[in-house]
């Protein structure tokens, strides 16, 4: 008896499952190598760089494209507007809602007065 329990306790506690061993205690036979973590890090380093490089082309594309964003709150609804302006010339490129939307949303309520007004 004496025995089986320092052979247990020499091989070190159950690990939980899930968690491995620190790098520098793995075996040769253990389930992931040393040479295989490197590996996994530097592919891992080497799609972080392909990341900035795309995040980088994209900010430099959107800066040549020279459009800046407005914001600005509607008087009469209290909406909230949002305009990509072309900063050389300063023409609206979009506007969210568009006007159509704007005038849209103005009839509605003012058809919904006339309809709730002649209903009381």
């Amino acid at each position: 008896m004496g025995n089986e329990i320092s052979t247990k306790m020499a091989s070190g506690p159950p690990l939980l499952p899930g968690i491995r061993p620190a790098a520098d205690s793995l075996r040769p036979g253990d389930a992931e190598s040393s040479k295989e973590i490197e590996a996994r890090h530097e592919e891992k380093a080497r799609q972080a760089n392909a990341i900035d490089e795309v995040v980088s082309g994209l900010n430099e594309m959107v800066q040549n494209l020279h459009r800046h964003l407005q914001f600005s709150v509607e008087e009469k609804t209290g909406e909230t507007i949002i305009k990509v302006v072309d900063s050389d010339t300063n023409e609206v490129v979009r506007q969210i809602p568009s006007e159509e939307i704007i005038r849209l949303r103005q009839r509605m309520k003012e058809a919904a007065g006339v309809l709730f007004q002649g209903a009381v």
